[in-house]
């Protein structure tokens, strides 16, 4: 009785795995078909896309191909926001189907981009947003799926990354990295930063992090920064003042660390 009943469990067993083996290879067989229709449906992704973020994003070029059980996206010009102050001259993106399936979140495997530049600008408080994005362009949207995309991101890596800074009192300051890498398990990230300011030196910063930083009680990160004859300006934005109490060149190095549910620390030697 036991080894039939053994003998049931494992054709049972090679039953559900050959069925699983048709369904992917049907999956893989379809992906691999209609990827190739992504650009002819380009205009009708972003519409959908704007309306579950509430903010407007439009490329000049999409095309799709398929790499395994994955589809990979190559999207050239995009712009997001009215006033594109996220631009990105081309990247390549491999989707994690099947785990974005299991989650309900989406999951990104990878990302390869060029040049990806933000605008920043400081408010009247001393807070700072991307320039001409504020909470009313996503009233009518779900932000939550855009946090959810950049947190599922498993590894990226930019040629270039430029952040420029507009200060409320008129004031600019320009932030550029050409070392920029993102890696991360879900829970655990870790981003690697080498910034170049107006002036010269540069700044090699070192994030990790663990958890949603959405869900402040279950949150921390530390930071780890090295400066090299660079103004503090450039890191003015972590701690929203103006431009004049950080704008002296120094030298050293700088913790940062939040633990989970209490305050940021800062320590350092300069």
């Amino acid at each position: 009785m036991p080894m039939r009943a053994f003998r049931q469990l494992y054709s049972l067993l090679w039953g559900i795995a050959l069925v699983v083996l048709v369904v992917l290879a049907l999956y893989a067989s379809l992906g691999r078909q209609y990827i190739g229709l992504l650009d002819r449906y380009q205009q009708d992704i972003f519409q959908q896309l704007e309306v579950f973020t509430g903010i407007s994003m439009r490329a000049a070029s999409l095309q799709g191909s398929w790499a395994g059980l994955s589809p990979v996206i190559d999207i050239s010009d995009f712009r997001l926001g009215n006033h594109d102050a996220v631009r990105l001259d081309h990247a390549r993106i491999e989707i994690d189907v099947l785990s974005s399936l299991v989650t309900g979140t989406p999951k990104i495997r990878q990302i390869q981009a060029g040049t990806l530049s933000v605008d920043l600008e400081q408010n009247s408080e001393g807070g700072w947003q991307v320039a001409g994005l504020t909470a009313d362009d996503a009233s009518t949207g779900d932000t939550e799926m855009l946090i959810d995309s950049v947190l599922g991101v498993r590894s990226a890596a930019l040629g270039l990354f430029e952040v420029n800074l507009h200060y409320a009192n008129g004031d600019e300051t320009h932030i550029s990295s050409r070392d920029f890498s993102l890696r991360s398990d879900d829970r655990f990230r870790r981003i690697y930063a080498q910034l170049n300011t107006d002036s010269d030196g540069d700044i090699q910063m070192l994030l990790e992090s663990y958890g949603d930083p959405r869900n402040s009680d279950k949150f921390s990160a530390n930071a780890y920064m090295i400066i090299d004859g660079s103004r503090f300006s450039a890191i003015a934005p972590l701690f929203q003042q103006s431009p004049p109490l950080f704008d002296s060149e120094v030298s050293g190095g700088l913790w940062m660390g939040r633990r989970r549910g209490q305050r940021e620390s800062l320590s350092g030697v300069l």
